[in-house]
């Protein structure tokens, strides 16, 4: 049988040898109810019960298996490794008094607090159970599902700075209630929740957007999003519709739109071909500054939902299929979005932005559609192929008319899709040429970030 004191035992003799002002020394007796107890505190109700229950099974089942044991030791190796050893004290005092402080302290960071909320209504429907295990290694924090289904697909999210996070998150909620955007509308509503409901719930729509890179540094996650939020690339775009040019025959024209913070980005492009009263795939699109330079971030190319004339879209889409070569090769794309990810990578590469990236897999949108069941596990796995191939491979068929990208890093593992774009790009297509110069040619309507920065420097 495994109990808890084999498990905490285990735990600090692994760790004991840097940790030696602490003598254990205590029978099972003393430790266990000390740590049932600490495991009530720290990982709730279902977690202890569950335990109760191994036990119960195990005098008279000896194959019954704690469901639980590895989040419990990882639980345990944050207890042992943040144990406060300046002060005189028994082990058991130790362990009454992290457990009894766990919540208490991260309570203390407001706006940290909001998320570990919202990650767990991500990471679970039931939002009683929700079970997730926190680890702490001082001002470091690890938050991770410990429900075996789901583990392999859910990431665990690393907060590397707790303080730094929290002022960061104050940072982010400050931008969105103070600039044009979509996502305060969640704060005008009505509704029965208050404004610290209305906070976890932005959060949580906001996360939702997470890539398997971007868990590693929930930091600099919400950093992005708040340039995302702050960008003005494409402002000039936002009040109207403005005309881009001639293609397929018909006027161009584009508008940056609002998003509402259920959507992966702040903003998006949508193209309108004006005659036949069609839009082409919106670009879901958020621009980065890092302090250096803008970086794109292409976290989805979608067809609208919203087009006045539906019935033109396949008529539109086999237009292009018919204007661009064969292939044997990413046959699994879609050719109408091409075009519209070709206009765009014109637009920022005229406005200096030479580095993009493509999200192939937002994890947590996935588990979204899992908590809400709507979906068995092979409708789920069918969807999301659908989705990541026809997405990632229109970036594979746009290689493969010019030579004028560079692959920085392929989707492995999760993993982004990171190109950049060189000065002069040329295709050898001219359906794809025209679209790329469209964009391309928009330079005075562009919010140019490399000719402000010349300018300032001039001025200096």
């Amino acid at each position: 049988m495994i109990t808890l004191t084999s498990q905490f035992k285990e735990v600090y003799k692994e760790m004991y040898f840097s940790k030696k002002k602490l003598r254990l020394g205590l029978e099972d007796s003393e430790l266990e109810p000390v740590l049932k107890e600490y495991i009530l505190k720290v990982m709730g109700y279902s977690v202890y019960e569950a335990y109760l229950k191994y036990i119960n099974e195990s005098n008279y089942n000896p194959k019954a298996v704690f469901p639980y044991r590895d989040a419990v030791r990882k639980s345990f190796i944050s207890l042992v490794q943040n144990f406060d050893y300046s002060k005189s004290r028994t082990i058991t005092e130790a362990i009454e008094e992290y457990g009894t402080n766990f919540y208490p302290t991260l309570s203390k960071y407001k706006y940290v607090d909001k998320l570990i909320k919202a990650i767990r209504k991500i990471y679970s429907s039931d939002e009683k159970n929700p079970n997730i295990v926190i680890e702490q290694k001082e001002k470091m924090y690890k938050i991770s599902l410990i429900d075996d289904k789901y583990i392999e697909s859910m990431p665990t999210m690393v907060i590397n700075n707790i303080e730094n996070l929290n002022s960061i998150l104050e940072h982010y909620l400050l931008v969105v209630l103070s600039t044009e955007n979509n996502y305060k509308r969640i704060f005008d509503q009505p509704s029965e929740e208050n404004q610290d409901d209305r906070i976890i719930e932005l959060l949580m729509w906001t996360l939702i957007n997470v890539s398997n890179e971007d868990v590693l540094d929930i930091e600099r996650f919400f950093s992005k999003y708040i340039t995302f939020i702050s960008d003005t690339t494409f402002s000039q775009f936002k009040e109207h519709p403005q005309y881009l040019g001639d293609l397929l025959d018909d006027k161009l024209y584009l508008l940056e739109r609002k998003s509402s913070c259920a959507y992966e980005t702040p903003y998006y492009l949508a193209f309108m071909l004006c005659n036949r009263r069609v839009e082409l795939p919106n670009i879901r699109i958020g621009i980065e500054d890092t302090g250096e330079s803008k970086v794109a971030h292409i976290l989805s190319i979608q067809t609208t939902q919203t087009n006045p004339n539906p019935k033109e879209d396949p008529i539109i889409n086999k237009e292009i299929k018919e204007l661009l070569p064969r292939t044997s090769y990413f046959r699994e794309y879609n050719p109408s979005h091409l075009l519209s990810l070709v206009i765009t990578l014109g637009m920022l590469n005229t406005a200096g932005i030479e580095k993009v990236y493509a999200y192939e897999y937002l994890p947590m949108r996935y588990q979204r559609f899992v908590n809400e069941g709507r979906k068995n596990e092979d409708e789920l796995y069918q969807y999301q192929h659908r989705l990541t191939n026809k997405f990632i491979n229109t970036f594979f068929r746009l290689i493969e008319f010019t030579n004028d990208i560079e692959i920085i890093s392929y989707p492995e593992n999760g993993g982004l899709f990171s190109f950049r774009l060189k000065k002069e790009i040329k295709f050898n297509n001219e359906l794809l040429n025209k679209a790329y110069q469209i964009g391309y040619n928009q330079k005075d309507k562009i919010n140019n970030y490399y000719e402000r920065i010349k300018e300032y420097k001039k001025d200096r």
